[in-house]
């Protein structure tokens, strides 16, 4: 089985989008189909350890890869109420 040809460093050196197996950058997209434990929202897989940490599971359909690509909650923006913009708090 090969090595990621990517570390994590260099992979969000390159802002993701890159499968860090084969490096290809043609067939990597997000997957529906990946489960894991967790509440999904959308495509994204909000860890329930307590952190606020987002997941997204990612494919390559190149070399057959698959991974998580990990978010961190930052704060929310463009808040509105049936289309009005809300101020924030």
């Amino acid at each position: 089985m090969p090595g990621p040809a990517l570390s994590s460093e260099q992979y969000v050196d390159q802002l993701g989008m890159v499968c860090p197996i084969c490096e290809d950058t043609r067939f990597v997209y997000p997957t529906s189909s990946y489960k894991i434990t967790g509440r999904m929202e959308d495509r994204f897989v909000v860890d329930m350890e307590g952190s606020d940490l987002l997941l997204l599971p990612m494919q390559c359909s190149e070399c057959e890869t698959t991974w998580l690509d990990n978010f961190v909650l930052h704060s929310y923006s463009n808040l509105k109420v049936k289309g009005v913009e809300v101020a924030d708090a």
